[in-house]
């Protein structure tokens, strides 16, 4: 379980007492009857908390019930637009599923209040038009709605129902949000022939709720956090309430009905895991037809890294991705040979064919893509994963291969960061649990830097793993661009050499060559720093800043810079710089800074690995000091005195 989270189990008998204890000890709630606008929110101009918002939550209310055996939340929310950077909060899209009306989305009211000239309010409501339910497949929906004359200064109201069938795990309350909001309160009437588990996630929920029973929340002044640096999904932070099924009545008249006793509903990842092998089961049995298949086609294919990107590559030849995720299959085995079309789970399916056809140790896995957000490891639901891809073990590597990766991106044998997620579920018939996805494949940043007495320059870049793909990214869009290093007495420019020899690939390595332009340096002290090659020469955690999540690096990393220096009778050494040497607690990090001196030149190498790309809050002191050391030692200098030599005399 994340450390954020703490676990708190409530019954609906328990609802009043708490109800009144909540109450008593709120303060001011603001006044939420609709349309009703208070002289205070009028006049407000700026977030006093939070200076940079564009619009503010001035409140929210929502309320968990149940009717006819459906789970019903009710909102209300209070927007208004302070500038007009905020105008894409004009706009309202409220998700649903679609798919055997498991969700539905009902009773929408909205309008815009204005103040008039005459000191009454204009309400301009959302009419049928500007409201619609809009299909985005077969089994999502959205309705989506804009609110008219938006003008800083207005404010936004609306109110909806969200009805669900998924009693299992119900809808999150979050609040915290992109803005900033004044006011958020939730509550939650629990009937008696059902217990949820409340999973409270975030800092301020945590810290003003520590009691383990409670159906009524509310928080204020809560900042947006859209800000935050170096953070996949805020929501993975936020201040949240999710709730989760941990018992059920069951009776003789059926389950929810009449006397009875209550039955746990403990599902496992083990059981996850059995009950979606069991719905793929109509892809995993054709192995004499994919083999049959593959035999037409007159393909070879090794038990073997080329044959698994020989599959990969045939698979993406056959089947168009029809640009929908989903853990679910959209068809059947026969549909999709016959439309050659479908979404991430059916391509992901038809390649987990060949590869189990053809003998490779594959397994199908359940993630959770960065965007979509964190698994929380003591919350097996199916809800938490959005995609479906492949896992292949070869001798000791461990391969991820998802179907519909980009090719031109990424080869075979590197996933898209975006899925790599920190846990998947292998979908095996043995006892199978939550994996760490760990197998990140090396990725290295290489500098070499030579410099003579006579500003004959050289600037050599090799970038492996997922830097490769970046730096290829920037060289495809054009985006090189000259490197100057001002040395105080004068500079040296280099510029990408656009000749045959300028950019080179070879295996997963893009090696990139610099040239220095011709530059006159006078006689002068020169001073050198590496922190310009840098891409770790400032801290992820700005001094004095206030962050409220953890640092979230992109990829396991490794930077290395060499400056190389050719000693000369022109040449001076003044200052060299200091060794250093230190970590981060438990090896997490390294720097190391070395200096040598030899008779002919100086090289000073830097050395700098992040083997963990997730930092808590806890980790903040550690990774700030950790940081500050890197760039105070990379702004050390190196001083060189440049002299110009008499001319020698002639023996004549």
């Amino acid at each position: 379980m994340l450390p954020y989270c703490v676990r708190t189990l409530f019954r609906a008998s328990c609802f009043l007492f708490f109800w009144l204890c909540a109450n008593v000890a709120f303060g001011q709630e603001p006044d939420t009857r609709w349309g009703k606008v208070s002289t205070e929110e009028w006049q407000l101009q700026k977030c006093n908390f939070d200076s940079t918002a564009s619009a503010i939550i001035l409140f929210e209310k929502g309320k968990l019930f149940f009717r006819n055996n459906l789970a019903v939340i009710t909102y209300h929310r209070r927007i208004k637009l302070l500038n007009s950077r905020g105008l894409d909060y004009a706009t309202v899209e409220l998700p649903f599923i679609r798919e055997d009306q498991l969700e539905r989305i009902s009773s929408v009211k909205a309008h815009t209040l204005l103040p008039s000239k005459d000191g009454r309010v204009r309400k301009i409501p959302v009419t049928r038009q500007e409201e619609f339910e809009q299909t985005l497949d077969a089994r999502l929906g959205v309705v989506k709605f804009t609110f008219p004359e938006a003008v800083p200064g207005a404010i936004f109201e609306y109110k909806y129902e969200f009805t669900t069938r998924r009693l299992v795990s119900l809808q999150p309350w979050y609040f915290q949000h992109e803005i900033p909001c004044r006011y958020s309160h939730f509550e939650a009437d629990i009937p008696g022939y059902l217990t949820y588990n409340a999973v409270k996630i975030g800092d301020r929920l945590i810290e003003k709720y520590p009691e383990d029973q409670q159906s009524e929340w509310f928080l204020e002044n809560m900042p947006g956090y859209k800000d935050e640096a170096f953070v996949f999904q805020p929501l993975d932070y936020a201040d949240q309430i999710r709730f989760q099924l941990s018992y059920y009545l069951k009776s003789d008249q059926g389950p929810l009905y009449g006397p009875g006793a209550m039955v746990p509903f403990v599902p496992d990842w083990e059981a996850l895991a059995q009950r979606m092998l069991k719905s793929y089961q109509p892809f995993t049995r054709y192995e004499e037809e994919a083999l049959d298949f593959l035999k037409e086609k007159q393909l070879y294919i090794p038990v073997n890294e080329t044959g698994l990107q020989i599959l990969l590559e045939e698979v993406q030849s056959i089947f168009l991705w029809n640009g929908y995720e989903g853990i679910y299959s959209s068809q059947s085995l026969d549909q999709l040979l016959i439309s050659r079309k479908g979404n991430l789970a059916d391509l992901n399916l038809a390649l987990h064919m060949f590869l189990h056809a053809k003998g490779f140790d594959a397994q199908l896995m359940l993630i959770s893509s960065r965007g979509h957000g964190k698994l929380i490891e003591d919350f097996p639901l199916l809800q938490q994963f959005n995609r479906l891809i492949n896992r292949v073990q070869i001798g000791s590597d461990i391969y991820f291969i998802n179907a519909v990766q980009d090719p031109y991106a990424y080869p075979y044998y590197m996933l898209d960061p975006d899925d790599f997620n920190h846990y998947g579920l292998p979908l095996i018939r043995e006892k199978t649990a939550l994996e760490p996805m760990r197998n990140w494949p090396q990725t290295e940043r290489r500098f070499e830097l030579s410099l003579n007495a006579k500003q004959a320059a050289r600037l050599e870049a090799t970038y492996k793993g997922y830097a490769a793909i970046e730096e290829l990214y920037h060289h495809e869009k054009g985006t090189f661009h000259q490197e100057e290093w001002d040395l105080a007495g004068g500079s040296l420019r280099f510029e990408f050499d656009g000749g045959t020899n300028g950019i080179s690939r070879k295996g997963g390595a893009v090696k990139v060559q610099y040239k220095s332009q011709e530059s006159q340096l006078p006689d002068t002290i020169l001073f050198f720093e590496l922190g310009w090659l840098s891409a770790f020469a400032q801290s992820p955690i700005p001094p004095n800043a206030k962050r409220h999540f953890p640092v979230e690096f992109t990829y396991p990393q490794r930077e290395t810079i060499q400056l190389s220096i050719a000693k000369s009778k022109e040449m001076e050494l003044i200052h060299l710089p200091n060794k250093h040497l230190f970590y981060l607690p438990e090896q997490r990090g390294r720097f190391v800074y070395q200096v040598q001196e030899t008779a002919t030149d100086i090289v000073l190498n830097v050395d700098l690995s992040l083997r963990e790309i997730f930092f808590q809050p806890t980790d903040y002191a550690d990774l700030y000091s950790f940081f500050e050391q890197v760039e105070a030692a990379l702004s050390q200098q190196l001083v060189i005195r440049l002299r110009s030599l008499p001319p020698q005399k002639s023996d004549r």
